[in-house]
């Protein structure tokens, strides 16, 4: 039973929807009632509505001057939208405005619907306009307007569902304002109306289902009188275009209907059961494939398929892949990369075991395009599938190697199983076991040629040697004559009782480390000749003798005993010298010496003579310019004296003196080369330059041949 609320919305909406054709039959009088008109806000603008007997709006918008910030002018409708903008088309600043909606009925009457909007950075709001919150210009405006009553404003949250009938001066609109918008005939009031069309909220329509699944959807027959027109300008016109034309219809203008801009037939032609059809011209004909399908089988090639997928091809060619065309089946991988693979591989549904074997492209450059045909397989628990055999393109096969270097190489062990099966040879005897004198094993022939092929690697223990063979890793004894040609090194001790190196005659000789280079090496009556057969003392040494020792550093510590108990470990004689000529100023009184001149010296004892001539310049005035001169030699002995003397006045004889001084220093062995020093400096005189000069100058070290001994 319908209520009174629900009659008088259905009244209302009769009302909207038919009010224009009521008016063109009988002009009612007027209602004096003010129209109920709205007002909607957003961040970005204003809408304004009124009832559908309303066909004319006009918006003024004034600031609290009372200054007219926009004038929309009289626009035809009964739906208005305003941006905040003003007259230049720029948003309205952050304020508070009064605002003043004119609307204009079918008689011409107009009523205006003054209110307040509060415009912010982020937010806009409406309200009534209450004199409280009005400016004194905006007041003015609002009496000029005369009687008249706000709009009603609509919140947001606040919005009732209804279905509004609305025109912008350009467009007319049905609008539902929540759910869908359907369109139904039958007894509206009684409740027997039916749903006839649907509109959704996403802009699906619906004819005959309430629940369209696309943009168009009609549950029962489309009736198209002038054809259904597709995105390719082509127009369907009947049915019977999309069936298969009859072989008369396609011979009497399939070619001209096309050229008409109708759609070509879509297949002609017949085929065999089972098997998958193909386009045989460029009209639409159909016929046979090669492929069949037959009880969920695939053959290619064969109409009688006999396993899930069944390829087969005639390669009347003797040599492999001469043929290339006729091969059964090709994997091929496209992508051009280096060292690309394509392949099969193999696994159950719950995928735990994975098989594959693939072909590896290993080069693609020029007209090289050398593969690898690998095969791999996955362990317990790995999901990444390895590589277990390898055929490379040179034909070699690996088993646990990705570069086999023969035609078969095993990393690993390799178990012949089978009574009398073994590892046949090229003379065609075969191996059985590995045990030594085994059925079939190798004869000695095949082992001294194994044991001379290049290839063979490896080492014989000392332990499968008889006696009389030479080990390599233990001691040996040997009978008679033994003949070397070439070097002999010995690392340890040589024992011999006759000859050792070119000639050793009597006694024996015992070596730590011994090498003979070239020449004689001679042992004759405790003799040792070193480059002659008849030495003529107990080491006679035709040739230089090297003294060498443990290193320290790049210095050697070797050295020649003599009998005193001394030792040599340098050519004893050698001179070094150096003389500098370029005036310097020595050190003044109170500041270290500076050195004049030095020497750098290997290790070992030296006789130093240095000669420096000094020449004084103090000149003062009412002052004593003499100056005395202390020199040293650095390095030296701890007791070694500095050299002191004095230097007279500028002008005097004695303003200019060659001075001499000589030392002795012994150098440490195994100590680097050292730079050696005469240091000069002033021992009177300021403190702030010394005066003296050293002029011309020079350095003399000579190496002695013994130790130095200080008494």
């Amino acid at each position: 039973m319908l209520t009174a609320s629900r009659l008088a919305a259905s009244l209302l909406l009769l009302f909207s929807v038919f009010h224009s054709s009521l008016l063109a039959q009988e002009r009612a009088p007027e209602s004096r009632t003010a129209p109920v008109v709205t007002a909607a806000a957003s961040t970005t603008g204003v809408r304004f509505t009124a009832p559908g007997t309303y066909v004319g709006m006009h918006l003024e918008v004034y600031d609290e001057a009372g200054a007219e910030l926009f004038d929309s002018g009289y626009r035809l409708g009964n739906l208005l939208d305003w941006n905040l903008e003003d007259r230049a088309g720029q948003r309205l600043a952050a304020g508070d405005y009064l605002y003043v909606l004119t609307v204009k009925s079918l008689s011409g009457r107009e009523s205006r619907k003054p209110g307040g909007v509060s415009v912010a950075e982020k937010s806009v709001s409406l309200r009534p306009a209450e004199a409280a919150r009005l400016s004194a210009a905006q007041k003015q405006v609002l009496d000029a307007a005369g009687d008249s009553s706000a709009p009603t404003v609509l919140r947001d949250d606040a919005v009732e569902p209804a279905t509004v009938v609305a025109h912008d001066g350009r467009d007319g609109q049905v609008t539902s304002t929540s759910g869908a918008l359907t369109f139904r005939t039958g007894d509206l009031f009684s409740g027997e109306d039916k749903e006839q069309m649907r509109v959704t909220p996403e802009g699906r329509v619906g004819i005959g289902t309430s629940d369209p699944q696309a943009t168009l959807d009609v549950a029962g027959t489309v009736r198209a009188r002038g054809g259904i027109e597709f995105a390719d300008g082509t127009v369907l016109t009947s049915a019977s275009q999309a069936k298969a034309p009859t072989a008369a219809r396609a011979s009497a203008g399939v070619a001209a209907e096309a050229a008409a801009g109708a759609p070509t037939s879509a297949a002609t032609g017949a085929g065999t059961p089972d098997r998958l059809a193909k386009w045989v011209d460029g009209t639409g004909a159909l016929g046979d494939s090669a492929v069949t399908e037959s009880g969920g089988s695939v053959g290619i090639g064969t109409q009688s398929p006999a396993t899930r997928l069944d390829v087969a091809g005639s390669d009347t060619s003797t040599v492999l892949g001469a043929n290339f065309g006729q091969i059964p089946l090709i994997l091929r991988n496209t992508s051009g990369a280096v060292k690309t693979y394509s392949g099969l591989l193999f696994y159950p549904d719950n995928a735990q075991g994975i098989a594959g074997v693939h072909g590896q492209l290993t080069s693609v450059a020029g007209s090289s395009r050398a593969g690898d045909l690998v095969f791999g397989t996955r362990s317990a628990g790995n999901f990444l599938y390895g590589e277990r055999a390898r055929i490379t393109s040179q034909g070699d096969f690996g088993i646990g190697t990705s570069a086999p270097g023969a035609r078969l190489e095993v990393a690993g062990n390799v178990k012949i199983s089978g009574a009398g099966n073994g590892l046949m040879f090229p003379d065609g005897s075969v191996q059985t076991t590995a045990a030594s004198g085994g059925a079939g094993g190798m004869t000695g022939t095949a082992i001294v040629s194994a044991i001379n092929d290049p290839a063979t690697a490896g080492t014989v223990s000392d332990a499968r040697l008889s006696p009389n063979v030479a080990r390599l890793n233990a001691a040996n004894t040997f009978n008679g004559n033994q003949s070397v040609t070439g070097d002999l090194g010995v690392s340890h001790t040589l024992t011999t009782q006759n000859f050792v190196g070119s000639f050793i005659q009597g006694g024996s000789a015992n070596f730590s480390f011994l090498s003979v280079d070239r020449g004689t090496f001679t042992v004759n009556n405790q003799r040792v000749g070193i480059g002659t057969a008849s030495p003529n003392t107990e080491l006679d040494v035709r040739g230089t003798v090297s003294a060498g020792g443990v290193a320290a550093g790049a210095i050697s510590t070797g050295s020649i005993s003599f009998p005193d108990g001394s030792a040599q470990t340098a050519a004893a004689g050698k001179t070094y010298t150096t003389l500098a000529g370029t005036d310097m100023e020595i050190s003044p009184f109170g500041s270290p010496r500076v050195p004049v001149i030095a020497l750098t010296l290997s290790p070992g004892n030296y006789l130093l003579t240095a000669t420096v001539q000094f020449q004084n310049t103090a000149n003062g005035v009412f002052q004593n310019n003499t100056r005395s001169v202390s020199c040293r030699i650095v390095p030296s002995n701890i007791n070694e004296p500095t050299w002191v003397f004095r230097l007279g006045g500028a002008g005097s004889v004695m303003d200019q003196l060659p001075v001499t001084m000589s030392t002795v220093i012994a150098l440490s062995p195994g100590s680097q080369p050292a730079t050696t020093n005469v240091y000069c400096g002033a021992e009177d005189g300021g403190t702030d330059r010394s005066y003296v000069f050293v002029k011309l100058r020079r350095f003399t070290a000579t190496k002695l041949e013994n130790q130095i001994v200080t008494q």
